[in-house]
């Protein structure tokens, strides 16, 4: 990673995964910090307001080099979910209290889907999970976690704003042109120069 001259991230249609793939995934961008981008806290009661205590969501430095110089950028829409919104925290916090100076999230607001869910039979079950109220409602997911971005701002069913707005737009991508891809690729270029 010390040689990259520019990175592109692709969280479009990410619908999420584990928090744990986030130690896998972005330990080389760290430049030797943990990073501490996202506090969490968990139900430990059946009322819809109780929680543990706000806990770090860090991801640990690994010891790998990585200029904070380099360019990179982030496309986001609205299918980016859960740990892609995680992603999306890291990054946004790499430049707003590690100085890196060069990332940009390019895209549409994100899902605003960052809590995390259980099975339906978890010994957790505190008023969390998934159900339905049929005919009406197919499927409702209630989080088990409440996610604040590091500064506090909560996120979950609003989505996190890119920093430069492209909207999605059908029948240009169907003749093959990513708007997106495009601006990322031309802002990186000029940043690397």
């Amino acid at each position: 990673m010390e040689s990259a001259k520019g990175v592109v991230i692709d969280l479009r249609g990410n619908g999420g995964g584990y928090i744990y793939d986030l130690s896998l995934l972005w330990p080389s961008f760290t430049g030797g910090n943990d990073v501490h981008f996202a506090d969490s806290r968990r139900k430990d009661g059946d009322s819809r307001t109780d929680y543990g205590a706000w806990l770090d969501v860090e991801v640990e430095d690994k010891g790998r080099e990585f200029s904070k110089d380099t360019p990179i950028a982030v496309l986001v829409n609205e299918q980016s979910a859960s740990a892609s919104e995680f992603s999306v925290m890291f990054f946004k916090a790499l430049r707003d209290y590690y100085g890196y100076s060069n990332i940009l999230i390019i895209g549409e607001t994100t899902a605003g889907a960052n809590g995390a869910l259980l099975d339906d039979n978890s010994e957790e079950y505190y008023n969390s999970g998934t159900t339905s109220i049929e005919p009406y409602m197919t499927t409702i997911s209630t989080p088990f976690t409440q996610v604040r971005y590091r500064d506090g701002t909560i996120y979950e069913g609003k989505g996190i704003e890119p920093d430069e707005t492209i909207e999605f737009d059908y029948e240009e991508f169907m003749a093959g042109t990513d708007k997106k891809l495009e601006r990322a690729l031309e802002w990186v270029k000029a940043e690397m120069q």
